[in-house]
């Protein structure tokens, strides 16, 4: 927090009544302890506040979470139900087709019986007609016979004469008897061939169909066999499928409730964050006030700790700018070094352990890199001895003085003094209160080195060149009328509240950078 307040030449007045300077004294007492406390409420509020928009964040995000959560299970869930129903009517078909299996090694079996039963029957009937045909065989010999009979009793009917005629006409009767007997017997011998034949064929194919019922008989087994199986499975699947939906179903209904209280967290986070923006508003208001009180109490203020700082500002900066004009003068640096900005580099290794010529760094010689940082610019080493001797001098002179530094346009502490210049321990939070060849980001800081350049270019970033600058309207000449000091109200490490006086510091008539003077 800093409260600024440009200081016009026509502040040095003449002195007021003691008593009324000894009352303004005691009321800018007040009002700095009000303004610290202030502040660091206002810190500590902002604090809780980022914390609590954090969370707040943290727990929308985890609300919706929680419900694409809910939703993904919601969609798992049905899809588990979908998925055991299709398996239920596979598990359905593929007993139906177990079924239909069964049905066929029954009907496969059936049939083997029954082919069985025709080989059987086929077997019966060629034996029969192996008989019939013995009996044709015994019957077209007693043709035969009897034909070879009727012939003889024809020739002895013949010899006999007359006595003998009646008698050859029934021998003749009798042969033609017998051929017709023989030739019935042949054919049937023939028809009894041909049924052989016949039943020789049907055995050949009942033989081959029984072999493939067989044959069918093994896979309809072996896929009845494998349908059971396969049916074993699916039914095995569809129950732990079933239980997977179950206990989807009960995950789903967890989730919901957890997406409700995550739902009524959010509402009181977010109600607590309301709370707090009302309450850092006050303490706005509240720091607006002071800055406008201490305003007021500056505008009082003519003479005491303002115009003394002026005054001991205004004078280090001729005194530094003969110190650095100097050295561009021995040809030690040159001008257009002196007036880079920007060009910042790191110190490591080796550089950190140069550093121990300004302070203790036997903590950290060790380190690769330093943290905070320190950097080191295109005329290192030329001009800090001189520089921290002159800052140094003036602490001295004047203990009233907490703070003493050259700074560039960027805020880079060129030089500081010793109470600014302490061991390095390598702790940060230690090693923060070592200000010297750092680029420090404050914005009260930055805006104290470019006094008198304008809001537009105070509050740009600390990293910037002269061109940029430029660019953004900064004159970066040495103006007719010289600036006015800037005054702010700075807390300084978040505890200690301070004044800031910076007045502008130039080189050869162009702009280097401020001195920066501070009292408590």
């Amino acid at each position: 927090m800093s409260i600024s307040h440009e200081l016009k030449s026509d502040d040095l007045t003449d002195q007021l009544p003691q008593s009324v300077q000894a009352t303004l004294g005691s009321l800018e007492d007040v009002m700095k302890d009000v303004a610290s406390r202030a502040a660091t409420n206002q810190r500590d509020l902002m604090q809780v506040d980022h914390v609590v928009t954090n969370l707040n964040t943290m727990v929308t995000d985890t609300n919706h979470t929680v419900e694409e959560s809910v939703d993904g299970i919601s969609q798992m869930a049905e899809r588990l139900t979908t998925v055991a129903a299709h398996v239920e009517e596979v598990e359905a078909e593929t007993g139906e087709v177990g079924h239909v299996a069964e049905s066929s090694r029954s009907y496969a079996q059936k049939a083997l019986g029954d082919i069985t039963r025709i080989e059987e029957a086929i077997k019966g009937l060629d034996e029969k007609t192996r008989k019939v045909l013995g009996i044709s065989s015994v019957i077209k010999e007693v043709a035969d016979t009897t034909n070879m009979l009727a012939l003889n009793a024809s020739i002895e009917a013949a010899r006999a004469g007359d006595y003998g005629r009646s008698f050859s006409v029934l021998a003749k009767e009798i042969r033609k008897l017998a051929d017709q007997t023989r030739e019935q017997a042949q054919n049937i011998v023939e028809d009894l061939d041909a049924v052989m034949r016949q039943l020789d064929l049907a055995r050949t194919v009942s033989n081959q169909v029984g072999k493939s019922v067989e044959a069918l008989n093994g896979v309809v087994t072996r896929s009845h066999d494998s349908f059971t199986a396969i049916g074993q499975v699916i039914s095995d699947a569809a129950g732990q499928i079933a239980e997977t939906a179950h206990l989807g179903e009960q995950q789903q209904e967890h989730m919901s409730r957890v997406a409700g209280t995550f739902n009524t967290l959010t509402k009181d986070f977010h109600q607590v964050a309301e709370q707090l923006n009302q309450i850092t508003d006050h303490v706005k208001e509240t720091a607006l006030s002071m800055e406008y009180g201490y305003s007021e109490l500056a505008e009082y203020k003519y003479q005491g700790m303002v115009p003394k700082a002026r005054q001991a500002a205004e004078r280090a900066a001729r005194e530094a700018q003969e110190i650095m004009e100097a050295k561009i003068a021995a040809k030690l640096s040159q001008k257009s070094l002196v007036l880079s900005l920007g060009s910042y580099q790191p110190i490591e290794r080796e550089g950190i352990r140069k550093l121990g010529h300004y302070f203790d760094v036997s903590a950290v010689t060790d380190r690769e890199s330093l943290d905070p940082p320190k950097y080191q610019v295109p005329y290192e080493g030329v001009m800090e001895d001189d520089l921290n001797q002159m800052v140094q001098r003036y602490i001295e002179q004047d203990r009233t003085w907490i703070l003493f530094s050259v700074v560039d346009l960027n805020g880079y502490v060129l030089a500081c003094a010793d109470v600014d210049r302490p061991a390095l321990k390598g702790d940060p939070k230690l090693d923060d209160r070592n200000r010297f060849k750092r680029l420090l980001p404050h914005p009260s800081w930055v805006r104290g080195a470019r006094t008198g350049l304008g809001e537009r270019v105070e509050w740009l970033p600390n990293n910037l060149n002269r061109d940029e600058l430029k660019t953004h309207g900064a004159g970066l000449k040495r103006p007719a009328t010289p600036l006015s000091p800037m005054i702010q109200t700075y807390i300084r490490n978040n505890v200690t509240v301070m004044t800031l006086l910076s007045t502008p510091l130039y080189v050869a008539d162009e702009r280097f950078g401020a001195i920066m003077v501070a009292w408590q």
